[in-house]
């Protein structure tokens, strides 16, 4: 399989990485506070500060994006960077940021929240719903990462990293609740962390390896690794589907001791993406009210 650099700005924490429909991949840098886009027909690149460490961003079906920052989840355009915020429940903790996140097919935005320091049991997941209180929806958690729905939309898959665990939750999509695990696959100590994740239209889960070099494939069903791409960067962070036919794979990773890894790479494994949803929300809207965590 051919793993070619579809962008070589050296992040140092690239993550992220995103599919906005018209044809282009979005990612972040999350130290560096800045955000990514780069078209995937004819190269065009785009860069915003958002002055304040950002763990994932996403397109707003009305226009715009929203990003999820160290103060909470903010509203911005590549010209003039935050315009508002959906939730800052959060930006009472210098220490406290956002990380990994997804968008459900109801719009509902979930992201996961953790300390600087990696505490054990300091992370949670919120769910921020537009026109409605921010919930948050998971506690006891250390680094909350990757996030996606099964087709049926009754599992949410969740990883934390620091347990090397991708747990598989009840999933309401109705009420947008979460109950449950009713499973869990831990992934071998040799490969690192996971990290990102995405699903195909097979139902598979396709998991970053922070430490391990490596994306990897598995199937839920039985728990049992499938398939792997092995990727020339040691710390990789997360992973998306993307291209017209939605069977690009595009790939993010990080700089590591040695000054490798930091590009974001592609290639084509043969599966087909689910398409992303974009959140619901026009930048003229008022943002929803937000509430404050105990």
């Amino acid at each position: 399989m051919q793993l070619t650099v579809f962008d070589d700005t050296p992040c140092e924490l690239g993550e992220g990485a995103c599919w906005d429909g018209p044809g282009a991949l979005l990612w972040v840098d999350i130290p560096a506070g800045r955000v990514f886009r780069r078209s995937a027909a004819d190269g065009c690149a785009r860069r915003v500060d958002l002055g304040q460490s950002v763990g994932c961003v996403f397109p707003c079906a009305g226009g715009g994006y929203i990003a999820g920052l160290r103060d909470g989840v903010a509203v911005f355009d590549f010209d003039r960077g935050v315009t508002g915020w959906l939730d800052r429940s959060i930006a009472g903790d210098p220490h406290t940021r956002c990380n990994d996140g997804a968008i459900d097919r109801r719009g509902r935005l979930w992201v996961g929240v953790m300390r600087d320091d990696q505490a054990p049991g300091s992370g949670s997941l919120l769910c921020v719903e537009s026109g409605s209180l921010t919930r948050v929806v998971r506690e006891g958690l250390t680094v909350p990462n990757g996030l996606a729905w099964s087709a049926d939309r009754r599992v949410l898959y969740h990883i934390d990293s620091a347990r090397r665990v991708i747990e598989a939750l009840e999933f309401d999509e109705e009420r947008g609740a979460v109950g449950a695990v009713v499973a869990e696959i831990r992934t071998p100590d040799g490969w690192g962390y996971p990290d990102g994740m995405t699903i195909d239209d097979e139902g598979h889960l396709w998991v970053a390896h922070w430490g391990g070099g490596r994306v990897s494939r598995w199937d839920p069903e039985s728990g049992g690794c499938i398939g792997e791409i092995s990727v020339p960067a040691r710390n990789v962070t997360s992973c998306a589907f993307g291209g017209e036919d939605l069977r690009d794979l595009y790939i993010t990773s990080a700089r590591d001791g040695g000054g490798s890894g930091g590009e974001v790479r592609v290639c084509r494994p043969g599966p087909v993406g689910q398409r992303p949803p974009a959140l619901p929300y026009k930048p003229h809207e008022p943002a929803p009210r937000s509430k404050d965590r105990a």
